[in-house]
C-alpha cells in the first residue's frame, strides 16, 4: 500500500489551508503534522531538511518534498486533481498559475499590513504609509478581478479550478476582515460561492491568527 501523503504545518496558516483545500478537492487521505508559530518546530533539523527555508507547509508524497504553498497546490490538482481542476490544456493551466502568482504579488502584499495590524499588531512593522495605502491598493486589484469574473462562476470559467484556491482563500481573510461591500458584487458572489465549497467550509473558517 502506497504511503499516505504528509503535510506539515498549522491549521490556521493561509498557506497550509490552501495545501489543504487542495487535498480536500482532490478527496486525498493525507497526515498532518501540525508545526508553526506556537507550534515551534519549523527551524527543527527535521523540518529544515525538507524545507530549509523553514517555512510552513511543506509536503511529502512517497520519496517527493515539495516546498511553496502555490507550487503544492499545482501538484496536488495536477497529479491527483481532475483535467478541470488542473486543465490539460498547457495554456489554459498557464492561465490557471498566472492568477496564482497575482494572489502573490498582487493581492497578499496588499492584505497583509492590514491582516498583521488587525491581528498581530505587536509584530506589525511595516509603518504607517503602507498601513494607510492598502486597502485603496487592495480595492484597485479587486478591480481586475471583478472584471475576470463578469458572467463567470470562477476565475477560469463556470467550473472550479485550482486557480481558485489561493486567490479564494486570501479573499475569505479580506471579507472577514474587512467586511462585504457592493464595490465588487461579482467577486463578493464568487466568495460566497467558495464557502459552500466543503473544503473551503473545512479549512478556512478557522479563527484568524
Amino acid at each position: 500500500m502506497a504511503e499516505k501523503i504528509k503535510i506539515w504545518g498549522r491549521t490556521t496558516s493561509i498557506n497550509v489551508q490552501k495545501a489543504l483545500i487542495a487535498l480536500s478537492e482532490c478527496n486525498l487521505d493525507y497526515d498532518q503534522e501540525v508545526i508553526g508559530r506556537q507550534h515551534g518546530g519549523t527551524f527543527e533539523p527535521e523540518f529544515c531538511r525538507l524545507n530549509p527555508n523553514g517555512n510552513i507547509p511543506a509536503l511529502q508524497d512517497g520519496d517527493f518534498i515539495l516546498w511553496e504553498s502555490n507550487a503544492i497546490v499545482a501538484y496536488i490538482c495536477e497529479k491527483y486533481g481532475s483535467a478541470v481542476l488542473c486543465p490539460d490544456d498547457v495554456g489554459q493551466r498557464a492561465l490557471c498559475n498566472q492568477w496564482m502568482i497575482w494572489k502573490i504579488t498582487s493581492v497578499y502584499p496588499h492584505l497583509r499590513p492590514l491582516y498583521m495590524k488587525a491581528i498581530r499588531p505587536d509584530e506589525y512593522d511595516g509603518g504607517e504609509a503602507l498601513l494607510e495605502a492598502a486597502p485603496a491598493k487592495m480595492r484597485k486589484s479587486l478591480d481586475i478581478l471583478e472584471a475576470q469574473l463578469a458572467g463567470k462562476d470562477f476565475i477560469m470559467g463556470e467550473d472550479f479550478t485550482m486557480a481558485d484556491i489561493p486567490v479564494g482563500a486570501v479573499l475569505k481573510r479580506w471579507y472577514t476582515l474587512m467586511g462585504e461591500d457592493d464595490h465588487h458584487p461579482n467577486v463578493l458572489a464568487w466568495q460566497k460561492r467558495l464557502n459552500q465549497r466543503p473544503s473551503f467550509v473545512a479549512h478556512t473558517n478557522s479563527a484568524l491568527e
